[in-house]
């Protein structure tokens, strides 16, 4: 991997966690947030499975991102 791939996966990863960040729904819910060659690995554990398929839509929605992998887990209480 190149010096311009990194900086471009690093962008991306900053992207996406300010935008799950901005909904409010996910405010306070630590994700893991990762990317490599423009794939975004979302990890950590989360309420529902809606917060889930949500969390993947906004990754899906940020310019730089190719396809979104999940590796979130339901949080139980």
């Amino acid at each position: 991997m190149n010096l311009s791939s990194m900086l471009d996966d690093m962008m991306t990863t900053l992207r996406v966690k300010t935008s799950l960040l901005r909904e409010a729904g996910f405010l306070g819910i630590t994700l893991g947030v990762a990317t490599r060659h423009g794939v975004v690995y979302l990890s950590g554990k989360i309420a529902s499975y809606g917060d889930i398929a949500a969390a993947m839509e906004i990754a899906r929605g940020v310019s730089g991102v190719r396809s979104v992998q999940n590796g979130c887990q339901l949080r139980h209480a």
